[in-house]
């Protein structure tokens, strides 16, 4: 049950839906969702197969699975591309410094 709950919040995330998201998808109430993703209550079968359909997941891999290993890959992705912004932009400072330098190259040789 606890790699149950422990996916179901972890997907959940993954996708970006909030608690509402998933309460509408699973026709609920939010605070009925709160206590079944906090395993306040127990998870029905047929909840577990909506759940299932909402992440388009097979109900075996839901409960025999782990996604934490997934949430913590998209971490370390969104890092590796933050880090690739910020040299992106740094090489754009680069090329216009090198575009400076060599008009100014320009100018000195025509005089």
């Amino acid at each position: 049950m606890e790699i149950l709950l422990q996916n179901l919040r972890t997907l959940r995330r993954l996708k970006g839906w909030k608690q509402q998201d998933m309460a509408i998808r699973l026709d609920m109430s939010v605070p009925a969702f709160s206590k079944l993703e906090n395993g306040k209550t127990d998870i029905k079968l047929s909840k577990l197969d909506q759940i299932s359909e909402a992440f388009d997941i097979p109900v075996a891999k839901l409960l025999k699975y782990s996604y934490v290993d997934i949430q913590d890959h998209a971490a370390r992705e969104e890092r590796i591309n933050q880090k690739l912004d910020s040299h992106g932009a740094n090489v754009v400072q680069l090329q216009k410094t090198i575009i400076e330098l060599y008009e100014e190259l320009e100018d000195f040789d025509t005089n």
